[in-house]
């Protein structure tokens, strides 16, 4: 089976090659990798009293790759430096969170596929 390659196209550019199409909607969500007890070397930390607003710290700061968080600490650390996530520490009490699938940078889009019919 050939790959058929994603061409962004205007809602009219697709009526005047089609006439007739089908829309399908999806919308991107962040997904992160988990582990617990452990964090990443380095970061910069950040006070914080719940895991959502650390992760959405993260999402809010460009260039952000990942985030440990810790309740016990109220603390946060961001990752915006590759070179730390090379290394995962043993961490009692920690949270290691590995951003896959960031979103329009933080805030959430769609992606729209639309398919001719015959």
């Amino acid at each position: 089976m050939t790959d058929i390659p994603l061409i962004p196209l205007s809602v009219e550019a697709v009526m005047e090659m089609c006439g007739v199409f089908t829309v399908f909607v999806s919308e991107c969500r962040e997904r992160w990798q988990s582990i617990a007890n452990a964090r990443f070397s380095g970061g910069t930390p950040f006070s914080s009293s719940e895991v959502d607003d650390c992760l959405q710290l993260c999402l809010s700061r460009a260039g952000c790759l990942a985030a440990d968080y810790s309740e016990a600490r109220d603390e946060c650390r961001i990752h915006t430096n590759s070179a730390d996530l090379t290394q995962t520490i043993a961490a009692d009490g920690y949270l290691q969170y590995l951003l896959l699938t960031r979103c329009d940078n933080g805030r959430s889009c769609f992606y729209y596929y639309a398919c001719c019919k015959p």
